[in-house]
């Protein structure tokens, strides 16, 4: 849930997220600041941080040569959405956009 409701709020207050780069990437430059804010909080973060299966099968097959136990198996074998799933159905992003905006 944490990770979830920084994410919004990352997306939602641009300084929060600056502020926890200075912090924890001790960065100050304000053009690589503002590089890491587009590329990370908005470009990437999705508001729902479902799993993305595809980019994981796809790691897996580039590792099948390497790592036998991926043969034949989905990324669906390994992933598990049920706390996210659930989340959702209570009604947690629906809050999450209400107190952010989004």
């Amino acid at each position: 849930m944490a990770y979830c409701e920084a994410i919004w709020l990352g997306k939602a207050n641009k300084n929060v997220a600056l502020a926890s780069f200075r912090k924890h990437m001790r960065e100050q430059d304000p053009r690589r600041l503002e590089t890491l804010y587009k590329n990370y909080v908005v470009d990437a973060l999705p508001l729902k941080p479902y799993p993305m299966e595809e980019v994981i099968q796809a790691e897996m097959e580039n590792l099948t040569a390497t790592v036998a136990e991926f043969r034949g198996k989905r990324a669906a074998d390994f992933i598990d959405k049920s706390i996210l799933t659930e989340l959702e159905r209570e009604g947690f992003f629906t809050q999450l956009a209400s107190r952010y905006g989004k």
